[in-house]
């Protein structure tokens, strides 16, 4: 099977140099970086020619829904304007070419939205990732958090882009077919003026709730993440000490209070559909009734173009609440994910001194943690290129703690730290992937069947993998 080349500027790492070189750009100018403004800078281009062709489907479906058929009903009726041959061809070839002009405008509205969207997914993603490992000590509640970011957040940054064209155009059109109306029957499309300025102010109110009610559950969301973040690692403990039903309290407690902002969602949302999928039907309705009663019989040259235009009057009140919904959590994702990336970021201390570690009269500390935290004294600790030492010690003794001084994971206050050479660390807890057991032993590596045997044997898994 071939596989396609990429093209420069669709590759995850110069996403993400466009999105960092932004963001310099913006702390060279002395700026606060605001994560909207520049991802806006990077991709705000391609953004907005998306959504002329987004202006340009609009245009197409309201022209075609009005003219053309309009136009087709007085030829069909041989009305004294249309009753040429040609002309009937002519509008079916126009009508074809508009149908052939929409399906292309909202295919590359989608494409650039999606391509946006990807991009900065990825350049996020990377930037978060970089973020994170470039700091010398992480909290459980960060860690939480950037789970989060790439589980949910970075989705909905994702979504908030796909339908962000959908805020602005959805009331456009919703004004276009309504002064169509107008221009077709005149003061008798008024009662359906003000059936749809009824139901699109409602939109936006509900859709209003809902935003709220859903901000309002991120923090019952974060407190479950961080939640079985800390549970899961130590479940094995939780079934020693019998802690079940405790912590099956807590977090039954935590899903009830999601459940309870779902189940509140979920009536609006009700609301909502039933608003979208009655309106256009009561609007076509009342524009009758009010016709008929006031004027006469009414033409099948007034019905169609009426009966087609609340039609598609559907669609503007379908996206709107969705669309409001995507951008508003979009949104709270970029107030989250900036003040992440704002956050300041302690390095790692140089490890540049001669093979071996070197530690004389220290007194180390974690970074960012007070002047009251928790201090590491090492009078001396020394280990020579080709020793074994083992480092012993009751629980809280800091044994953790020199490891990550040795790693240059803290500060120094007094004393002095050498370390160089190579450093491997092992953790106690395992870490698999979700591959084959060779596959995670191999980590990205070209398999050597000699070399992989001695791993299988110095781990002593023989009798794990017969």
């Amino acid at each position: 099977m071939k596989t396609v080349a990429s093209c420069p500027h669709d590759i995850s790492v110069e996403a993400y140099d466009k999105f960092q070189s932004k963001w310099d750009e913006a702390v060279a100018r002395g700026e606060d970086p605001s994560l909207r403004k520049v991802l806006f800078a990077a991709w705000g281009t391609d953004l907005v020619i998306a959504g002329m062709f987004k202006l340009l489907w609009s245009v197409c479906v309201v022209f075609g829904a009005f003219f053309f058929v309009r136009s087709l009903q007085f030829h069909v009726r041989e009305h004294p304007d249309w009753h040429q041959d040609w002309q009937g061809w002519l509008l079916a070839v126009c009508f074809f070419v508009d149908g052939y002009v929409l399906g292309i405008a909202l295919q590359r509205m989608s494409f650039g939205c999606m391509q946006v969207g990807v991009k900065s997914r990825a350049a996020l993603l990377n930037a978060i990732c970089r973020k994170s490992f470039a700091m010398s000590s992480i909290t459980k509640k960060d860690a939480s958090d950037c789970v989060s970011f790439v589980a949910s957040d970075l989705q909905k940054v994702f979504e908030g882009i796909q339908e962000i064209h959908y805020l602005w155009t959805a009331p456009v059109e919703a004004m276009a077919i309504l002064i169509i109306l107008v221009c077709l029957i005149e003061e008798w499309a008024l009662p359906g003026w003000g059936m749809v300025l009824v139901i699109m102010p409602l939109q936006y109110l509900f859709g209003y709730f809902t935003i709220r009610l859903k901000n309002s559950n991120v923090v019952n969301t974060q407190e479950r993440n961080a939640f079985f973040q800390e549970l899961l690692p130590a479940m094995k403990l939780v079934k020693y000490y019998g802690w079940e039903q405790f912590f099956e309290e807590a977090i039954s407690d935590i899903c009830k209070r999601e459940l309870k902002i779902h189940a509140k969602i979920a009536v609006i949302k009700t609301w909502q559909v039933m608003m979208v999928f009655g309106a256009p039907p009561m609007t076509a309705l009342i524009i009758f009734a009010a016709y008929e009663m006031n004027v006469g019989k009414i033409s099948s040259t007034l019905t169609f173009p009426i009966l087609s235009l609340s039609n598609i009057l559907r669609f503007p009140l379908v996206v709107l609440p969705e669309a409001m919904r995507a951008v508003s959590e979009m949104l709270s994702a970029f107030t989250r994910i900036e003040a992440f990336l704002k956050m300041e970021t302690h390095g790692r201390a140089t490890l540049s001194g001669p093979p071996g570690v070197e530690i004389s009269n220290a007194v180390l500390t974690h970074p960012g943690s007070g002047d009251n935290s928790f201090k590491l004294k090492v009078p001396k600790f020394s280990v020579k290129p080709g020793e074994v030492v083992a480092v012993v010690g009751r629980v809280g003794a800091g044994k953790s703690s020199l490891i990550e001084a040795i790693l240059g994971n803290m500060d120094t206050i007094q004393g002095t730290v050498s370390c160089g050479g190579r450093i491997a660390y092992v953790s106690q807890n395992c870490w698999c992937q979700n591959l084959s057991l060779r596959e995670s032993i191999l980590f990205g590596s070209d398999y050597d069947e000699d070399r992989y045997d001695e791993v299988i044997q110095a781990c002593a898994l023989e009798l794990d993998i017969q």
